[in-house]
């Protein structure tokens, strides 16, 4: 299986707000629960305004892009001579 660069800091992304979210209702028990109807409506008004559906994998895709490609600027060189790194990119 490939791995890309793009692929492994989405997984890293997603590790470390579910590791946050996880903290905080470990923290506040009363936040994890249910919310209403009329909250959760308004909720998918919010995220589908910030992120059309028809854009949303556009936009995702290019925020990968460039977070990744920010990281990569900032590897040390001798990391990216690494034959097990160029591997899963």
């Amino acid at each position: 299986m490939k791995i890309t660069i793009r692929t492994a800091a989405l997984a890293a992304s997603m590790l470390l707000l579910a590791s946050q979210a996880s903290a905080q209702a470990a923290a506040n028990p009363a936040a994890a629960t249910a919310s209403s109807p009329e909250a959760l409506a308004l909720a998918h008004g919010i995220v589908d305004t910030a992120f059309p559906p028809e854009r949303r994998e556009e936009m995702m895709d290019k925020l990968m892009t460039t977070v990744a490609s920010q990281m990569k600027a900032g590897m040390p060189a001798t990391f990216m001579g690494d034959p097990g790194l160029a591997k899963i990119q």
